[in-house]
């Protein structure tokens, strides 16, 4: 029950210098009023803005108050902020009945904030031309096809900006996972069937099939399982150790359980856990908040990190510019708006049992992420007041 759960079983916040260059889910209605992002979300400054001067007993409190309110099962966060972590801490419980706690190494299924990793391979490929952004999905999986025939003139620059047509995943199958190296390609070839729901590049429409399909295409150009290649050219590179896309490699001692509310209110553990391989590129990246620090480390550094470069420089000019002439509210996979009148670049994740959400302010070089194994925690709330206290004491 709410009242049992421990408040504040935490992990100690800490402060490393990590040496960088300086430089919803979207089915809401999305509009090109956004457009005023398209001029600076790509323009970093020549030097970083200096670091906030928060003091973590501030950020701890404030932290406390959000968990009493939100009640969670379970919540982890990490602040970036002028080219370092600034903040990481973990409060409550992996698992309502075992009382285990969260820390900061705590593995999360993090759902649609796998996407923006999906981009990132796409956009390598595409650096080394072995992709280019307006290629024909069919170039690359000639069985690839709906029951429509434009779903053969689909691009990978419009599964990227949901403006492809495809419609969405109407069951994943939590409760059927499948666990084989085909289960991708089987699950692209059984789209035969489905209907378009727009034809390609006249809407936008969120779609996590499509993401699929960009996984199937990283996995026949490069001839190795998508999740294998994805490990070898970010996670590796990065240092990201715990992350993986596999569920068979996730460590279960550091993994949480999923959770909802019962009809009570009550929190309960959700009686599946989200997984099924053929959708990982759009849900099943597995992680933790020290690891997706150095992820937004590196995206603030536009591409480079600890002398590792995943990007160059110039990519995040057409990542986080508006991908399509339909909104300005999407880049290439990433969502563009804006905050006190700096562009920000976010995405969120939503499934069962789970919430996250990453928001990152390339002027301000600071990011936020937050994770909950609860599907009823709005997570939002939580990126939106460690934003509040860090911009409020970060110097112009």
């Amino acid at each position: 029950m709410l009242a049992s759960l421990p408040l504040a079983v935490v992990c100690t916040a800490f402060s490393v210098s990590i040496g960088v260059d300086s430089r919803a889910v979207a089915t809401a209605a999305v509009t090109s009023s956004a457009l005023v992002v398209v001029q600076s979300a790509a323009e970093a400054p020549a030097a970083a803005p200096r670091a906030a001067n928060v003091p973590a007993e501030r950020v701890d409190a404030l932290l406390a108050k959000i968990f009493g309110e939100l009640r969670p099962a379970g919540l982890a966060v990490a602040v970036v902020d002028g080219g370092q972590v600034a903040y990481a801490k973990a409060l409550g419980v992996a698992n309502v009945d075992t009382g285990m706690p969260v820390t900061t190494r705590s593995l999360f299924h993090l759902a649609s904030v796998t996407k923006p990793v999906v981009a990132t391979a796409i956009m390598q490929l595409v650096e080394q031309g072995r992709l280019g952004l307006d290629d024909l999905v069919t170039r690359h999986l000639p069985y690839f096809r709906l029951a429509d025939e434009s779903s053969t003139t689909i691009t990978l620059r419009q599964l990227l900006t949901h403006t492809s047509g495809l419609p969405d995943v109407e069951d994943y199958q939590w409760d059927e996972p499948e666990f084989d190296e085909e289960a991708l390609e089987r699950y692209v070839r059984g789209l035969s069937d489905r209907a378009m729901r727009s034809r390609p590049g006249t809407q936008f429409a969120y779609s996590n099939i499509g993401f699929g399909v960009l996984a199937d295409v990283i996995a026949k150009v490069t001839e190795t399982p998508f999740e294998e290649w994805v490990a070898s050219v970010i996670f590796e590179p990065l240092r990201m150790a715990s992350s993986t896309l596999l569920y068979d490699e996730v460590d279960r001692e550091r993994l949480v359980t999923p959770h909802t509310r019962d009809a009570k209110l009550h929190l309960v553990v959700r009686s599946v856990f989200p997984y099924n391989r053929c959708h990982a590129a759009s849900s099943t990246l597995y992680s933790n908040v020290e690891d997706l620090s150095r992820w937004m480390l590196v995206n603030l550094g536009r591409g480079k990190l600890d002398g590792q470069r995943i990007l160059a420089d110039a990519t995040y000019d057409q990542l986080w510019r508006p991908g399509t002439d339909l909104t300005g509210r999407i880049g290439l996979c990433w969502f563009l708006a804006e905050r006190e009148r700096e562009p920000t670049i976010d995405h969120s994740g939503s499934d069962e049992g789970f919430r996250s959400e990453i928001v990152l302010i390339p002027g301000r070089q600071i990011g936020v992420v937050a994770l909950a194994n609860c599907d009823a925690t709005d997570v939002h709330k939580v990126v939106e007041a460690l934003l509040d206290l860090f911009l409020a004491a970060k110097p112009r």
